[in-house]
This record gives structure tokens, C-alpha cells and sequence, in this order.
């Protein structure tokens, strides 16, 4: 004779998906007290010097891919060069 064992909740009538945490999620998860303050209560923390030269990076890079979509390079040097050392 089997025993049904009975269920102590309903199964999920949905699969929820989670998506894999961004990189800088995942670092933030690690002290409580910025992330908290950052996710939850969305509150604004100050960029360092670092950030802001990041931040100023990919939007150099992305300036430049967008560039290449445009004329269907994949490469160019010269505009490379520009929007390195005149930002």
C-alpha cells in the first residue's frame, strides 16, 4: 500500500523565470547597508572618481559601435582615436 503524503502548499501554477543578477547587483549584494539603500530605497549614492571614468568609457565605446553599425565598418581607427583623446 502506498501513503499519500499530503501536500503542505499548492504547487506553483506558474514557473517564475528569475534572471541572473547584473555584475554590479551582485557586488552591491554584498554589504547590506549600501544595498539596501541603493535597491530598495532607491536612494542616490555618490559616484566615486572611478565610476564616473567608467561610466565615461562605455559611453565613448558605445558611441564608437554605434558608429560601426552606422557605416558598416568593423573597424576604424581614425574615429577610434577621436573619441579616445577628444571624449
Amino acid at each position: 500500500m502506498s501513503m499519500k503524503t499530503p501536500l503542505l502548499r499548492e504547487p506553483m501554477a506558474e514557473c517564475t523565470i528569475v534572471l541572473p543578477l547584473s555584475q554590479s547587483r551582485y557586488c552591491d549584494m554584498g554589504c547590506e547597508t549600501p544595498n539596501v539603500r541603493k535597491h530598495v530605497k532607491c536612494t542616490k549614492i555618490a559616484d566615486s572618481a572611478p565610476a564616473a571614468r567608467g561610466t565615461e568609457i562605455h559611453q565613448i565605446l558605445a558611441t564608437y559601435i554605434n558608429h560601426l553599425v552606422g557605416t558598416k565598418h568593423s573597424t576604424d581607427l581614425e574615429t577610434y582615436s577621436y573619441y579616445l583623446f577628444t571624449g
